[in-house]
């Protein structure tokens, strides 16, 4: 298996998509673009069979497995491939993102003991997609009166609009411009140079691509594609934080324009970053995508 193991590059998307897409997975590793985008990260590669997929990864110096992808509702043979890779690595055998609703009915199918852990850091926040349509309610009052702020002070001066391989020297600038305030760590460059890897292969992938422009100045961009018919995840999503307003703005204009039909928004997680935190519960997620780390014991 060791030496079968191929990266999640490019060209991979029909193959994993095969069995991503019979599946309503909802939290966010179980997307191609993810997978795709944070690769370079999580050193993610796969392992195909005739009925089953398996993404493994390599972090911190461990291996680690997601959930396998399946086409039928047997994982014995699945995990069984897992045991025989972790043995050759002489590591014990760890799975990772398993969603809640896969766990029980995972786990079953385990012949060896294990523990089952999570960490609210990993959870992806979820939302109603009329969260950010409308921005309906005393709880979001503040949302709404930033997004008529922004409407009534930049009339006349805003554009929303589609971003086409020739914007990009745009994004670039303004990539570079959002920097200057930031202390980039680690997940900061690593999603740059992830978001950068989207836009080299954006007519590979399936994503949408939209922006802000303000005076013909791009000042915010949205990156989003489906998980499944109701649920859309946002891989990124930046904007100029001095202007106010634009963030609701171009949030409510990505989905309306371009997912319009969508129930439900994955905003991914929040890293234990208080910043992120604070800011993905003030629009009220109405769930969480929980997730659950499987490791063997002895």
């Amino acid at each position: 298996m060791i030496n079968i193991l191929k990266p999640v590059d490019h060209s991979a998307k029909d193959i994993i998509n095969e069995f991503l897409m019979p599946q309503t997975y909802k939290t966010c590793e179980y997307s191609f673009t993810t997978l795709f985008m944070w690769q370079h990260y999580y050193n993610t590669c796969y392992y195909k069979k005739e009925n089953f997929l398996c993404l493994l990864g390599y972090q911190n110096g461990e291996y680690f497995s997601m959930l396998p992808l399946i086409k039928d509702d047997n994982y014995s043979y699945p995990i069984q491939c897992a045991k025989n890779f972790f043995k050759e690595k002489n590591q014990k055998i760890k799975f990772r993102g398993i969603p809640e609703d896969y766990l029980e009915k995972f786990t079953k199918h385990i012949d060896f003991p294990y523990e089952v852990t999570t960490s609210s850091s990993d959870n992806d926040y979820i939302y109603e997609a009329d969260t950010f349509k409308f921005y309906q309610g005393k709880k979001l009052h503040k949302k709404r009166n930033n997004l008529n702020k922004f409407l009534k002070e930049y009339e006349g001066r805003f554009e929303y609009r589609k971003i086409t391989k020739e914007d990009y020297s745009q994004i670039y600038e303004f990539l570079e411009k959002w920097k200057q305030n930031k202390t980039m760590d680690d997940s900061l460059k690593n999603e740059e140079f992830g978001t950068k890897k989207l836009l080299l292969h954006y007519h590979d992938l399936d994503f949408s691509l939209a922006g802000v422009y303000i005076d013909g100045v791009l000042e915010g961009f949205t990156i989003g594609n489906l998980l499944n018919n109701d649920y859309l995840i946002i891989q990124v999503e930046k904007a100029n934080p001095e202007i106010r307003g634009l963030y609701q703005y171009l949030s409510q204009q990505f989905i309306l324009n371009e997912y319009p039909d969508v129930k439900y928004i994955n905003r991914q997680e929040d890293l234990g970053i208080p910043g992120l935190i604070k800011s993905k519960l003030s629009y009220r997620p109405c769930c969480y995508g929980i997730k659950y780390m499987i490791t063997e014991v002895d």
